[in-house]
């Protein structure tokens, strides 16, 4: 027998109480104590890293001296007298979190270099420390190269969990610290799988991938209509475009455009690392097991196949023999350098693709040169691409005013520092992180004069002086002994990418792209109308 259901008396809420009146103000309290805590705790890290540097400069030489290389110049308090103070991008909390939520960063750094008439200054991140830049392309080689100042700790919080939020990550070969954390027998032990003849040795491999993208985009062009090429070109390095692959590969795309998202949204706001609660967090964490999941997989593959069917030149075989630390650390590689390669690749040919399409002048160019070079199959070849001038000129080109690294390379001062710029000498103090950006100076007009124009021919009519500043200044990929360990298997991979959609298609722009950056600079709602050609 069933009780009858009686509605009970709605309870009335507690008369309040001298302590529960008190409890937003408690709140507020609570608020105010933790941000004058953390601003004590950068306090009190400055100071711990200055006198680091001040007793610490004898020591760090002598390690430096035995490990072959020589520490950045340490600043004398005599020294430091002659230097000037970078100037401050003068903004609020509330300022800074309005600019830093706009997803427009990369030019940030020209819009403050113009208004400061400086390219070295800092701002304040709106819940962290203070940041410098310097967008003077002639201080990179010194500070970025081998002699020059230590990676940041800062892309540790890209890296793999083990299993949650508040586990153990192992670093990778992205955020390992250049000494100190076993980064040069990792580097070493996988360079020879990113050999130029390594990866030219694997163009049918290519070509078959881009086999697929062509089916998909012969299908587009058949029924006349458009494609969000934003998306689909980072599908393509994913083998997002295979049947048997589709589905995986897509879940990969979707975990990593959620932590790419998320990372940056760590870097201006630290504590969010420990809000599982937060909505952003839970995703991030949820791509972060299906990346787990995914990757143990891959190399679960690798293990099953037997030895003799291994190809010992592939990157996978370099990853297994490679001294790690740890087998979890093998497998925050694996995610690395899926997220670090295939993100880049995508996005860079996506904004090729924008570039030459807004350019008919220059695609017909183009493509009147690949129409008239001797390709033996259907797509070129690496060999056959290299003689192809203005072809190259146009690579050169597109990765140059859309750079997708245009955030560049960041670093730590270990030591206070000075840095000379434009005839101005500049102190940068100890305990901060320093930002080299590209974008600056890949469009800067004292270097390039249109450099906001997209014109290949730079590269064909200027003097050999001139030529040479272009190169030097053009480090798409970075500089001294961190630049991208897969500049070269990128750049294989765009130019026979690009090579053989426009020999096939004509690509009419219908939907313009709006600049976007979460760690890589992405052309968002890019749209285009693959049509095939009649050659």
């Amino acid at each position: 027998m069933h009780q009858m259901d009686v509605p009970e008396k709605e309870p009335q809420p507690p008369d309040p109480s001298p302590s529960s009146s008190l409890l937003p103000l408690a709140g507020i309290s609570a608020a105010v104590v933790c941000l004058v805590g953390l601003e004590e705790l950068i306090r009190l890290h400055r100071k711990r890293a200055q006198a680091a540097t001040n007793s610490n400069t004898t020591k760090d030489a002598a390690t430096a001296a035995k490990q072959g290389t020589r520490p950045v110049h340490e600043i004398t308090a005599e020294e430091r007298k002659a230097l000037r103070d970078p100037p401050r991008v003068p903004m609020s909390v509330t300022e800074s979190l309005a600019l830093f939520a706009d997803p427009k960063v990369p030019h940030l750094y020209e819009q403050w270099r113009d208004e400061l008439k400086s390219e070295v200054f800092c701002y304040q991140l709106p819940l962290g420390k203070r940041v410098y830049v310097c967008t003077d392309w002639s201080c990179f080689p010194e500070l970025l190269g081998a002699d020059g100042l230590e990676k940041t700790s800062l892309f540790k919080s890209f890296d793999l969990r083990r299993r949650g939020p508040f586990t153990p990550r192992d670093v990778s070969i992205f955020s390992r610290k250049t000494t100190g954390e076993g980064w040069h027998p990792i580097r070493k032990a996988l360079a020879p799988a990113f050999a130029t003849k390594v990866l030219a040795s694997k163009v049918p491999a290519y070509h078959r991938v881009l086999g697929g993208f062509c089916d998909a985009l012969d299908s587009a062009a058949e029924k006349g209509v458009s494609v969000p090429m934003d998306q689909w070109a980072v599908r393509y390095p994913f083998h997002a475009f295979d049947e048997e692959r589709n589905g995986e590969a897509l879940a990969i795309l979707e975990s990593v455009d959620t932590i790419f998202k998320e990372f940056a949204q760590q870097v201006l706001n630290p504590f969010r690392p420990y809000m599982p609660w937060n909505d952003g967090m839970r995703k991030f964490n949820d791509a972060q097991q299906t990346y787990r999941e995914i990757v143990q997989r891959i190399y679960q593959h690798y293990l099953n196949t037997p030895a003799e069917q291994r190809d010992p030149t592939s990157i996978m075989s370099y990853i297994h023999n490679a001294p790690y630390e740890t087998e979890f650390a093998r497998l925050s590689d694996i995610y690395t350098l899926i997220n670090a390669g295939h993100d880049t690749t995508g996005y860079t040919l996506a904004w090729g693709i924008y570039h030459l399409g807004s350019n008919p002048r220059v695609l017909k160019k183009l493509q009147e040169e690949l129409d008239g070079a001797s390709f033996v199959g259907p797509f070129p070849t690496y060999e056959e691409l290299s003689d192809l001038k203005y072809f190259n000129a146009c690579v050169k080109e597109l990765m140059r005013i859309t750079t997708v690294a245009s955030n560049g390379q960041f670093r730590t001062l270990d030591r206070s520092v000075k840095l000379t710029s434009k005839g101005v000498d500049y102190y940068i103090p100890a305990g901060y992180d320093i930002a080299f950006p590209f974008l600056p100076a890949f469009t800067a007009a004292d270097i390039w004069g249109d450099g906001k124009a997209f014109r290949p021919e730079r590269w064909l009519e200027s003097s050999e002086e001139q030529l040479k500043v272009y190169n030097n200044v053009l480090r798409p990929f970075g500089i001294g002994p961190r630049a991208c360990i897969g500049q070269n298997l990128a750049t294989i991979e765009i130019r026979l990418t690009l090579a053989g959609l426009l020999r096939r298609y004509e690509f009419d722009v219908t939907a313009e792209p709006e600049p976007y950056f979460a760690i890589t600079y992405k052309p968002r709602g890019l749209r285009v109308k693959p049509i095939r050609r009649r050659t």
